[in-house]
């Protein structure tokens, strides 16, 4: 099996989700309902992108 090589930015998409969390998290830190929100979007938002790059992952594709 041969592995392929990819160099992208949506590999950094996960990681920049989960660094801006943080900060949207202190925005909201006056409204604890709002703040949940910004967590749960934040999970979501990055669960999707990974599961993004699954497909060429499974395909044997190096990130």
């Amino acid at each position: 099996m041969q592995s392929e090589f990819i160099n992208s930015a949506r590999l950094l998409l996960p990681l920049a989700i989960t660094l801006a969390a943080p900060f949207a998290i202190w925005l909201a830190r006056r409204s604890p309902n709002r703040r949940e929100a910004v967590s749960v979007v934040a999970g979501v938002l990055t669960f999707l992108a990974v599961l993004w790059l699954a497909p060429e992952v499974l395909a044997g594709k190096i990130w």
